[in-house]
């Protein structure tokens, strides 16, 4: 499901097809990654009806230009404050933002609404790990569905925010809450921990 973010709408569909019998692909949500008009950065949302969940899946980092922009953005703004609590780098707040600002969030809550007996499915790779704890958290604190049936799986997540917001996330989500990392992927290592107090949440 992280994979296939990285693909275009077509792509996605073809994915889906091959993992899933019965399945819809809601919506595909792109936008230009803080402005800039060289760099995407996106989501989907689709239902697994065999399985009863509804997939949240973000995309990650795909080219090293990008990689560039995400670390000196990362490393020139300050980190932003989070309902939750704690901070996240702004970077990764501003992009998110933009992503909510075009739907992607309140599609996930209609289908929640609709679908109440469905788990949540949240998922990314690299830049998409980011986000997908960013949309995780929020539709926990949000209380329309139970912690238990949110899995948020992320695959070579960066640091993303301070030690009191890595503490906020293992609490909101005590249940299904794994990163999947590679430790030779400098990704995972970024930003460093003296910078801004970064810091990892469980479990690793």
């Amino acid at each position: 499901l992280s994979a296939a973010a990285y693909g275009n709408e077509e792509n996605i569909r073809t994915c889906l097809n091959k993992t899933f019998i019965n399945y819809e692909l809601i919506n595909v949500t792109k936008v230009y990654c803080n402005g800039h008009e060289s760099q995407i950065c996106s989501g989907f949302v689709a239902l697994s009806h065999d399985d009863k969940a509804i997939i949240l899946s973000f995309r990650g980092t795909n080219s090293f230009t990008q990689l560039l922009l995400e670390s000196s953005e990362i490393a020139c703004k300050s980190q932003t404050e989070v309902n939750i609590g704690g901070k996240v780098a702004t970077y990764f707040t501003e992009i998110y933002e933009q992503l909510k600002a075009e739907g992607i969030i309140t599609r996930v809550i209609n289908l929640i609404k609709m679908y109440a007996d469905y788990e949540l499915w949240v998922t990314g790779h690299s830049l998409g790990g980011a986000l997908a704890s960013l949309a995780a958290a929020e539709i926990a604190s949000s209380g329309l569905i139970n912690a238990q049936n949110i899995k948020l799986l992320t695959l070579g997540q960066p640091r993303t925010g301070n030690w009191v917001w890595a503490a906020a996330m293992d609490q909101i989500l005590p249940y299904y809450n794994y990163r999947v990392v590679n430790h030779r992927d400098v990704i995972v290592h970024l930003p460093m921990r003296f910078f801004e107090g970064y810091h990892h949440y469980s479990t690793e």
